[in-house]
């Protein structure tokens, strides 16, 4: 309450912060105009108040729940009338503040499936640019899956969110108030008892198990693996998969075409949905033009062979249809066999195969001359080039469809050749390999498109790949010292 020029107690009704600000400045103003015999007093207690003011408003305690914490538990998910995009007030209120304090709102990314091989890393990055994070998981009371991301919180500003692809709005919170969104989460299996942390590899249906509950959606070429099943094991339960990876995609996208505020969507699809298709011949060259042929693996229809593909197809089919309706910015990313260390450090990636090689595990070499035999050479792409890559992708302006993300095209031989030089005390054997090993890649997969847009790789050869591939092979315990 005030006393305006006569004396007269006056009230001032505005929220908060703005009566702060107002109250200190017309209090001022009052005394300026009072009569002389007050001027002195109410000069004295409009400074104070102004003081005052200035120094609660600075020093006001930030709620609990908008602090970044730890995991968010079952019990400690964020309520959606707490968040910022729900409360109009507390979200002009937090501008308000940033803006008289002189700061800059940060940009703000949400990235689906925070508990993935590549969403891992692409957190760990945007935290380092500066951006504010939220990510989602299934399960955020897992600590042992999630245990990165507590990691990852002593970086920035990063919120964790639970969320599922089988549940429309269940993306709402997560999205709400974001600049990007990057889309990384994938289908799981359902009938595990515990669907996002893979079980130890064997052989037989234990492979298909983990492959098709954990490995749906890791930048696996999964159709190379076309030769290890047979369709009974699988087909069912891929087509499920495939139906429930693209109306999750979709109803991600209709969350952020409720949110409002997101610029962009960038789509993380595959080398799968542009390769898998029949190869003649040697020279095949193949671009953001080229798409993996729906009907020639629908005849085929063999387990995973069938499914990871087609998925990725259909799901980039629906979600570019699902942008043109809504007018909204779509950059879609098809990363080839991706590798690298990353943030999580649970083993369900390619990263086995890759280095079977030094390992001598005869199961995964046999899964990379899969992936040498449907692709038509070894497509290798570092996982960081992947993330630089999304955020390009992003703060791009110019940015639009489809890029391929690829580092460089090699074979089975070649690398046994470099290992063996490179790596002498891992007894790499080159001589069992003529026969069923190429020579010289007959496919390849270029990323012209994103470099002519100004990307550039920083792995483009195998040495740069291995040396940071080894130590990570060592950490995760399939390479010894």
């Amino acid at each position: 309450m005030l006393l305006d020029s006569n004396g007269v107690p006056h009230k001032i009704h505005l929220p908060w912060p703005w009566a702060c600000q107002k109250f200190a400045k017309e209090s001022l103003n009052f005394c300026r105009r009072g009569p002389a015999g007050r001027s002195r007093a109410q000069a004295a207690t409009g400074a104070c108040l102004a003081v005052h003011i200035s120094k609660a408003r600075f020093s006001r305690p930030v709620p609990v729940w908008r602090r970044t914490t730890a995991l968010h538990s079952r019990s400690h998910i964020h309520p959606r009338h707490y968040t910022s995009s729900s409360s109009p007030c507390r979200a002009r209120e937090r501008r308000s503040m940033a803006a008289a304090a002189g700061e800059e709102r940060k940009k703000t990314a949400c990235v689906t499936g925070g508990n993935g091989y590549i969403a891992s890393l692409l957190i760990k990055l945007l935290l380092e640019e500066g951006y504010a994070v939220k990510t989602t998981v299934r399960h955020p009371e897992d600590k042992e899956s999630n245990s990165h991301l507590e990691d990852l919180q002593k970086l920035g500003s990063l919120e964790v969110f639970r969320a599922d692809l089988g549940q429309e709005g269940s993306y709402d919170d997560a999205v709400a108030g974001c600049d990007y969104a990057f889309l990384l989460a994938a289908p799981v299996n359902y009938t595990s008892k515990n669907p996002e942390v893979p079980r130890p590899v064997h052989t037989g249906a234990d492979v298909v198990d983990c492959l098709a509950g954990h490995l749906i959606d890791r930048q696996i070429s999964i159709s190379s693996l076309f030769d290890i099943f047979s369709p009974s094991h699988t087909y069912g339960m891929q087509t499920e998969l495939i139906e429930l990876g693209v109306q999750g995609t979709l109803n991600v996208m209709r969350s952020c075409v409720k949110a409002g505020t997101v610029k962009r969507v960038i789509l993380t699809s595959s080398t799968a949905a542009v390769s898998s298709r029949p190869l003649e011949g040697a020279g095949n060259v193949l671009d953001e033009e080229s798409w993996s042929d729906i009907d020639y693996l629908t005849a085929k229809r063999t387990g995973l062979w069938y499914a990871y593909p087609v998925s990725k197809v259909l799901i980039e089919r629906a979600a570019s249809e699902f942008a043109s309706e809504k007018g909204m910015s779509l950059v879609t990313l098809c990363p080839s066999v991706t590798v690298g260390e990353a943030p999580d450090r649970q083993v369900y990636t390619t990263v086995p195969a890759i280095l079977s090689l030094l390992s001598g595990d005869e199961e995964e070499l046999r899964v990379l001359k899969g992936i040498e035999r449907a692709s038509g050479s070894v497509p290798l792409v570092h996982v960081e080039d992947v993330c630089r890559a999304e955020i390009f992708a992003a703060e791009t302006a110019a940015a639009d469809g489809r890029y391929i993300v690829n580092g460089l095209d090699t074979t089975i031989a070649d690398m046994a050749r470099f290992l063996a030089d490179k790596y002498p005390q891992y007894n790499v054997d080159t001589n069992n390999l003529s026969g069923d090993v190429l020579e010289k890649p007959i496919a390849l997969l270029p990323s012209t498109k994103l470099e002519k847009a100004g990307f550039e790789f920083k792995y483009k050869t195998l040495e740069m790949v291995y040396e940071n591939m080894v130590e990570y092979g060592k950490e995760l315990g399939i390479l010894t010292n």
